[in-house]
Order: C-alpha cells, then sequence, then structure tokens
C-alpha cells in the first residue's frame, strides 16, 4: 500500500478466539521502521469497543474489530515501513507472545500485517 505523509492507513481487524481470555488486553497497530528499530506512528486501542475482552468467550468465534485509522506524522521520512498489530495485557502492558496457525510460538511480540510506502506527496514533480 502506498499513502503519502499525512494521511491516515485506515484498517480493520478480526480476530478468531482460541481461548477465553481472563484479562482485559488492548490492541496496538503501528507503524515501524523498515529496520523495526523505532515506531512512527502508533495507537492503542481495544479491540472490539462494545465487547472488552474478558467477554469473549466462545472458543472459534470471530470478533469483528472496529475501524481504525492510523495517522502517518507529516514528517515522515519516504520509504518503505512495516504495519505491525499485537495485544498486551492493560494492567502491566506486557505483550502477548505471537503464534502460527499450527499454533506453534513465533518469535517477536506482534504480527507484521504489510509493508506501507511513504511517500511525499507535497515535493513537487
Amino acid at each position: 500500500q502506498t499513502v503519502c505523509a499525512g494521511d491516515a492507513i485506515e484498517t480493520s481487524l478480526t480476530w478468531r478466539l482460541i481461548a477465553p481470555p481472563q484479562r482485559y488486553y488492548n490492541l496496538f497497530v503501528q507503524l515501524i521502521t523498515e529496520d523495526q528499530t523505532a515506531r512512527v506512528a502508533g495507537l492503542d486501542v481495544a479491540p472490539h469497543s462494545d465487547k472488552p475482552t474478558p467477554e469473549w468467550t466462545q472458543p472459534d468465534m470471530l470478533y469483528l474489530g472496529d475501524r481504525l485509522s492510523l495517522p502517518v506524522p507529516e514528517d515522515a521520512a519516504p520509504g518503505v515501513y512495516w504495519l505491525v498489530t499485537g495485544f498486551y495485557e492493560v494492567n502491566t502492558f506486557e505483550r502477548l507472545p505471537v503464534t502460527g496457525a499450527d499454533g506453534a510460538p513465533l518469535p517477536g511480540d506482534y504480527v507484521t500485517l504489510t509493508a506501507i510506502d511513504v511517500q511525499d506527496c507535497s515535493a513537487p514533480s
């Protein structure tokens, strides 16, 4: 996806419940540098505004997340960034581990959704 610095990245996520959560979790969505060392933009929200995670009780249920809008800073340098997401426990800020579709642990504490190409659209062509 290509966006201009100063635009917003629109997304909506869907979650499939494997086991009912016992705690309150928030969702983070971040735009990080290509080398994954710095966050350029981010937002932290409840994954579903009408149903907190402790109310997610039915395994294999799909939970449709809210539409999210992540503003890209106007001063973001042109280049490729990664759009990533994950969950963290609200009280401790501890991120949840990431697992693959087979249940095997994956490295890191977020999932990469897609590459984002940020361009400086204000520059004369």
